[in-house]
C-alpha cells in the first residue's frame, strides 16, 4: 500500500513538472506530491545503518529539484540536484546520461541565479558527455 502511495504520489508530482504542451500544471503542488513521496521512499529503504539515500530516490529528488526551481527556490533546488548528482555519478559513473541531466538541471539554477562562470562549466560538462553518447548532430545534443 506505502509503495503504491508513493508511486502515484511520485508520478504526480512529474505530472505536474514535466508537462509543458499547454496543460496546466502545478509546481507548488508537486512539490507537495513529491516531498511525500520522498519520505515515503525514505521510510520504505531505510537499511541497517540508516542510511536513507539510495538510487531510486535520484529521481525523485530531480523532480523536486525542478519543481523548486520553478518555483523560485534556486537554494532548495540546487540542494537537491547536488544530492541526485552525486548519487548518480557514485551509481552509473561520471560519464552517463543521468548525470548529463543532473549537470544540465544544476547549471539552470545557477544561471537563474546569475551565477554564469558555473552555469557554463557545468552545462559544457553536461554537453560533452551527450556529445559522447548521442554524437555532434543528435537532437539530445543541440537542445
Amino acid at each position: 500500500h506505502t509503495l503504491l502511495r508513493q508511486a502515484c504520489l511520485q508520478r504526480f508530482g512529474e505530472y505536474h513538472v514535466n508537462h509543458t504542451c499547454n496543460i496546466k500544471t502545478d509546481p507548488k503542488l508537486a512539490e507537495v506530491y513529491l516531498t511525500e513521496a520522498l519520505e515515503l521512499a525514505k521510510n520504505n529503504s531505510k537499511d541497517s545503518k540508516g542510511d536513507d539515500m539510495n538510487i531510486a530516490h535520484a529521481d525523485i529528488y530531480q523532480t523536486l529539484g525542478k519543481a523548486c526551481a520553478q518555483l523560485g527556490k534556486y537554494p532548495k533546488a540546487k540542494d537537491l540536484f547536488l544530492i541526485t548528482l552525486q548519487a548518480v555519478e557514485e551509481h552509473y559513473g561520471q560519464d552517463h546520461i543521468k548525470v548529463a541531466h543532473s549537470l544540465h538541471n544544476l547549471g539552470n539554477v545557477h544561471l537563474r541565479k546569475g551565477e554564469y562562470a558555473q552555469a557554463k562549466a557545468l552545462c559544457e560538462r553536461a554537453l560533452r558527455i551527450l556529445q559522447k553518447h548521442y554524437g555532434q548532430d543528435h537532437i539530445q545534443v543541440a537542445t
